[in-house]
Parts: C-alpha cells; structure tokens; sequence
C-alpha cells in the first residue's frame, strides 16, 4: 500500500532535481519506512531475464510469507513481509549470474517468535524452494545471507551504495503481493 503512495507523489515532486539529490530523497523515504530486522543476500543460479528474477523473488516473499505469517497471509490485514529490494551487479561472481539482490525487510511483531538460527532456516528453506523452469534452484544456494540488522544506517547505505539518480528503477518495493513492479531497469544493469 505504501508502495502506491511512493510511486504516485514521490517522482513528480522530484522529476527536475539535480543528480543524485532524487536518490537521497529515496533514501530517507527508506530511512523513514523502517525499523528494519533483517537484510538478506539473494543469489541468483543461472542468467535469465530481469522479470524472471522479479518473479523468483516474488515466489520467494510468497513462501517466507507462508511460513511466517501462515498460508492464508494474504486474507489479513498487516501480517506480511515489507521492505525494499535493491538489486545490484557483484562484480567478483564468475560462475553466477552477478546480478543479485539485496533485501531489507521491516521490523514485524511475528519475528519475535523466532530466533536468530530459526528465523535463518525458515529464510533458507523458502530461498530454495523457489525453482527455475528446469525445476532447479533459483537462487544459488551457496550465496544465500540472512543477517540480523544492528546497524539500519549502514544497512541502507551499503544497499544504495550502488544506487544513483539514474538507476532508481533498481531498487524495487515490497509489500503484501511481492515487489512493487518487475519492470527492467532502464541503467546498464540489466
């Protein structure tokens, strides 16, 4: 819902600032959106399109949401996975596609049940029941990360640190349907 509120006011109040200043806006945007819990590391297995992977993160929201928030998680109001998506090339991944993402997810209520290492496992075991179309893993399960935040500045900062005025369309909103879009970004990240 915030998502809709973002893309409908936000850019046409910022359409002629000077560059990077749209990118700092964004930023405090995300800054007051949170507190947030947890950052996750999404690697993605094999090169496909930039829709695609949306799609796979998709999947993957809908099943952490399953599992934290019960199958019928989308029927209630506020019990849902919420954040931002912050897509970004890694230049040292050789074997992988070096497009992955990073995730910052909203404090929520629900993860007080949790701790740490099960919290880490119900990640994991969504990350790797999300399958490609050959029927294998989408993410590469070497290069999956879930962190507690204990720093929410530096985890924003390290999100966008690739982050810029002309690619903005990378980093995506996350709310009860998944991201807020999948469309591909116009930079050369693609």
């Amino acid at each position: 819902m915030y998502g809709m509120i973002l893309f409908c006011r936000l850019p046409n109040a910022m359409i002629d600032l000077p560059h990077k200043v749209k990118t700092e806006h964004f930023k405090e945007f995300i800054r007051n959106t949170g507190p947030y819990s947890f950052f996750i590391t999404l690697t993605f297995n094999k090169k496909t399109t930039f829709e695609r992977k949306c799609e796979y993160i998709n999947t993957f929201i809908h099943y952490y949401n399953q599992i934290i928030f019960c199958h019928d998680y989308m029927d209630r109001k506020d019990r849902f996975m919420s954040g931002f998506a912050f897509f970004e090339h890694h230049a040292s991944q050789e074997k992988v596609d070096s497009l992955h993402v990073h995730i910052l997810i909203r404090t929520h209520q629900r993860f007080l049940n949790f701790d740490k290492v099960a919290h880490q496992g119900i990640f994991k075991r969504a990350a790797l029941k999300v399958q490609n179309q050959k029927g294998l893993n989408a993410f590469s399960s070497s290069c999956i990360d879930h962190q507690m935040v204990w720093d929410e500045h530096g985890a924003i900062e390290y999100d966008t640190k690739n982050i810029w005025d002309g690619n903005l369309d990378l980093i995506k909103i996350i709310g009860k349907e998944g991201l807020s879009d999948n469309i591909s970004p116009k930079s050369s990240y693609r």
